[in-house]
């Protein structure tokens, strides 16, 4: 606990490895109280986390494990496939690597899936150190459990059919957060990975930095008793250490009081104000489209829109060749025909993930929406042949794969002749999806 992730010990024989490692200890969302729980969150939430929080159950501080999907004979073949590892989302502060099944994606993509669990909450991002400029213990722990598994990635893949000299590294909200943070560290070991895909998220998020983490560390610290030093600068670390000894149901029952919207505990460097999003005066509905519309476009939008702007190269001139890396922007605008919002919601946060795993072309699995049409499965096929084909080539446009392996390929030719630009500040070219 609030240590460094460590190597993994070794072992004698064969280790088997046949169902989920528990997922990291973290405090759920509350949806016993259907009642209380639709008070702060649309229907179609409720029925999402229902499905999801029973993957969440079994934790435990032992929880560093990842998940490895590869195609059949894959680990055999002499030709090693591109490696997609994804970093899941919700919170920094719950959920897990778990019910995200990468084995429709790695299969029909040919590629190798990896989902993998990271310390959360108190136990992943505790900072009590108030001088950042200061040395001092190590505060962003799930970052660094999200580079310990890059580690492992690069000196074991090729064991199960993957290739570590091409990498993907995806992630969702909070996790796309954690793949911003990763690009621009410089204590990121360079060649862990190759390209990013950061969806709905972004280290621009006003939730993906915890402004003040040492307000929350000493609050964190009263609740369970454990001192405070007079010089907190110098003696910071007694906190760590008596923390470290106090019960996790301890630790898990305090009341820090985070602000709404907001995680407590999450990587933290000190840069964006919070707002009070929840100060409104009215409630019609005209009101809440229109919060909605602007909670997407501050919370999720714009600060895409800004490091999609940072990440790309401008425009070469004329008789220069393009250089810099390669970026590509896209909007999902779509929504499941049979999905659990309603429709004049339009898309919501995440309603692009059943479609990145295959959920569509299995009718579903998991925490996901379950009965698909024809045009969602073809729908589906087209999101993970771009996604292939970026783990692969760095072009989402490259056709690997043409034929389809299901009947839905005919629904899917529509999708072949779209050609998906490169993304640069100055046009902001980007493939609407939908």
């Amino acid at each position: 606990r609030f240590s460094p992730t460590r190597t993994p010990s070794p072992w004698d024989g064969v280790r088997i490895a046949d169902k989920f490692s528990p997922v990291c200890p973290q405090r759920l969302p509350n949806v016993n109280n259907e009642t209380a729980a639709l008070d702060k969150m649309p229907k179609g939430r409720l029925e999402y986390l229902k499905r999801l929080l029973p993957f969440l159950i079994d934790q435990s501080e032992d929880c560093l494990y990842l998940n490895v999907f590869s195609p059949a004979h894959a680990a055999q073949s002499d030709k090693k496939l591109p490696v997609i590892v994804f970093l899941h989302g919700e919170s920094f502060e719950w959920n897990s690597g778990n019910p995200y099944d990468g084995t429709v994606l790695a299969s029909y993509g040919e590629l190798v899936v990896v989902t993998l669990n990271y310390r959360l909450g108190i136990l992943g991002f505790l900072n009590a150190n108030p001088s950042p400029e200061i040395r001092a213990r190590v505060a962003n722990y799930g970052l660094m459990d999200q580079m310990a598994a890059l580690h492992w990635v690069q000196q074991n893949i090729a064991k199960f059919g993957g290739d570590p000299s091409i990498v993907t590294l995806a992630g969702h909200g909070s996790g796309a957060a954690c793949i911003n943070f990763l690009m621009t560290s410089p204590t990121m070991v360079p060649g862990l990975f190759h390209r990013a895909i950061l969806l709905s998220g972004s280290a621009y998020s006003s939730w993906a930095l915890v402004e003040d983490p040492v307000i929350y560390a000493l609050r964190l610290a009263k609740e369970v008793n454990c001192s405070i030093p007079e010089d907190l600068i110098k003696n910071h670390e007694q906190i760590v250490d008596c923390l470290r000894d106090v019960p996790l149901e301890e630790l898990f029952a305090a009341d820090i009081q985070p602000p709404s919207f907001l995680s407590a505990f999450g990587p933290s460097v000190d840069v964006n104000e919070y707002t009070d999003w929840e100060r409104t005066s009215t409630h019609p509905i005209n009101t809440r489209d229109a919060a909605v519309a602007a909670l997407s476009d501050a919370q999720f939008v714009a600060p895409l829109v800004h490091t999609g702007d940072m990440l790309a190269p401008p425009p070469p001139l004329p008789g220069q060749e393009p250089s810099g890396p390669k970026c590509f922007f896209y909007v999902f605008d779509y929504q499941t025909k049979d999905g659990d919002y309603p429709q004049r919601m339009g898309t919501v946060h995440g309603e692009d993930l059943p479609y990145v795993f295959g959920a569509p072309l299995v009718d579903g699995f998991n925490h996901f929406p379950k009965n698909y049409t024809k045009s969602e499965v073809a729908l589906s096929e087209a999101i993970m042949i771009y996604w292939a084909n970026f783990a692969r080539t760095g072009n989402p446009n490259e056709h690997h794969r043409q034929d389809s392996i299901l009947m839905a390929s005919k629904e899917r030719n529509r999708f072949r002749s779209i050609n998906w630009d490169e993304y640069d500040p100055v046009h902001q070219k980007y493939l609407e999806i939908g």
